[in-house]
């Protein structure tokens, strides 16, 4: 006779089997190549977005950039004639 865990066992794994069929595995679980085929668009994703980053950050911090300090040009002197009152 069936125990009762085997029973509840038994249920549990063909609800799953219902649900998500016989061959619910991890694709990496199968070949290397079905691994890639499923995760080639994250990876590609993930790669354009860490060159992006840093480039992003440079390209703001450079437009960002004030100008150069210009020295400010040297006074001329200037020369007052002073006028003897009459």
């Amino acid at each position: 006779m069936i125990s009762e865990e085997e029973r509840r066992e038994r249920e549990i794994r063909q609800k799953l089997d219902e649900l998500v069929g016989t061959d619910f595995d991890a694709p990496h679980a199968r070949t290397f190549r079905s691994w890639i085929r499923s995760r080639w668009l994250k990876w590609a994703l993930g790669v354009l977005f860490a060159v992006a980053a840093p480039l992003l950050i440079v390209y703001t911090i450079e437009s960002h950039r004030l100008p150069p300090v210009m020295p400010q040009p040297a006074k001329k002197p200037v020369t007052v004639e002073i006028i003897p009152a009459r």
